[in-house]
């Protein structure tokens, strides 16, 4: 019992310097952010801090892949996916879940902040690139895994399959949310199906027999 409950305040601090680490990313970006302003708004010790997170780069990538971390427990999806409904709808949940996170006011304004010092600051570019996209093409590799495991497809260039996925989803968190003045304007699940269709109807089935046709019934 003394050992669960020491992890779960482990996990109550880890969590309020993660928050804390957030809001100074956000108001600050990530070059002119320090681990003491980090200490100062989580209000702990900068001994704590670092017992958490060795650097600056280490809590920055914790914070953007949290994201991703919510995004996958949203979304969980099988070892084995044996029917085209059950695929389609794993991937419009995904599309769906990612939306619905990444067009958040908060999101789009840390992202705002992030790409801006992204171009500047190759470590933050290269943190960026490995706490989101790179995160989410595997997520979806790991959806087409499970569904060639289960007969239904197979990839040729999986890695390149995902991005066929992840582009068009993506494409509406930048059109609709980060390049726009207003408030972001999400994409309903009709439309985000049609996207998830015309994806599913460019993989090669399993059996090598061509084309797979529309992807909405059962399989």
């Amino acid at each position: 019992m003394a050992g669960a409950a020491e992890s779960e305040r482990a996990r109550a601090k880890r969590d309020q310097i993660t928050r804390a680490a957030r809001e100074v990313f956000l108001d600050r970006g990530y070059a002119a952010t320090s681990m003491d302003a980090v200490t100062a708004a989580a209000g702990v010790s900068k001994q704590t801090l670092y017992s958490y997170f060795p650097g600056k780069a280490a809590l920055f990538a914790h914070v953007l892949g949290g994201e991703l971390g919510e995004l996958r427990v949203a979304v969980p999806h099988p070892p084995e996916i044996t029917s085209r409904r059950q695929l389609r709808s794993v991937f419009v949940g995904v599309a769906l879940a990612l939306t619905r996170r990444f067009m958040q006011e908060d999101m789009i304004a840390l992202l705002r902040v992030v790409l801006g010092d992204a171009y500047r600051v190759p470590e933050a570019r290269d943190i960026l690139v490995e706490s989101i996209p790179r995160q989410l093409f595997a997520l979806v590799e790991g959806i087409l895994d499970a569904a060639a495991v289960g007969g239904l497809v197979r990839p040729p260039v999986p890695g390149l399959t995902a991005r066929m996925f992840v582009g068009p989803v993506i494409s509406f968190v930048m059109l609709d949310g980060l390049l726009t003045d207003g408030p972001p304007q999400l994409p309903d699940e009709a439309t985000l199906g049609l996207v998830v269709d015309a994806f599913l109807a460019a993989l090669p089935p399993a059996d090598g027999s061509g084309g797979s046709g529309g992807s909405g019934g059962a399989g």
